[in-house]
């Protein structure tokens, strides 16, 4: 399931570069003048966070892509 992580500004160009360094340039897609950062699972999500606060970056909201109504396995509830 992957996390969605929108970041509050467009990062400046070499922030951009560092972010890209991390999660790949295929990782982030720019929308409405939002940057939107997507890694595969939660404990990717908690790794790159910090990450991306040290590069000054400011997070505007995070969402996985989990549907209301999809099977939830008892493992990870």
């Amino acid at each position: 399931m992957a996390f969605r992580i929108v970041l509050g500004q467009l990062p400046a160009p070499a922030v951009r570069l560092q972010i890209a360094d991390l999660v790949g340039e295929e990782h982030i897609v720019d929308v409405d003048g939002r940057c939107t950062v997507v890694v595969p699972d939660q404990a990717a999500a908690a790794g790159i966070i910090p990450q991306l606060h040290d590069l000054g970056c400011r997070l505007a909201e995070m969402a996985s892509d989990r549907q209301p109504g999809d099977d939830v396995h008892p493992d990870r509830v």
